[in-house]
């Protein structure tokens, strides 16, 4: 027979979803323009960014995941993405500590010296998915 406490609510975890998606005009450099896509929660709005700069896929997908991220003010995330360099630099920014490899393009330091205050101290758990999924939420 198991005993329960009445006195201890039961309390579910609240996790916010995030899904987005970056890229550019052009992954050869000099590169091209970068933009990207996020929705906050299953059927929140898409925002749509445009950085009006050059810069690589990669730095694209990290800068769009770091403005998800701070327009959400849960600290409990759960990030949806195509990019498995994004995901993993944004698993290393949320913990002090986190290096940046010296042999890195400058671009790519750029976006995730931009990333790591806004992932620090929040509990993100990652999720990859492929191309095809995150397409039919953004449509590029």
């Amino acid at each position: 027979m198991h005993k329960l406490c009445y006195n201890q609510p039961l309390m579910a975890e609240k996790r916010i979803k995030i899904y987005t998606d970056g890229g550019t005009s052009s992954n050869i450099p000099p590169f091209g323009i970068g933009y990207g896509s996020f929705r906050i929660g299953e059927d929140g709005e898409i925002n749509r960014l445009d950085f009006k700069c050059q810069m690589s896929s990669n730095a694209a997908e990290i800068y769009t995941m770091a403005y998800a991220i701070q327009e959400c003010s849960e600290k409990e995330i759960d990030i949806f993405s195509d990019s498995r360099i994004g995901l993993n630099w944004v698993k290393k920014a949320q913990f002090l500590g986190c290096t940046i490899p010296e042999n890195i393009s400058e671009g790519m330091k750029r976006a995730i010296l931009f990333l790591i205050p806004i992932a620090l101290g929040k509990n993100i758990k990652t999720h990859w998915r492929p191309r095809e999924q995150i397409f039919k939420i953004f449509g590029h």
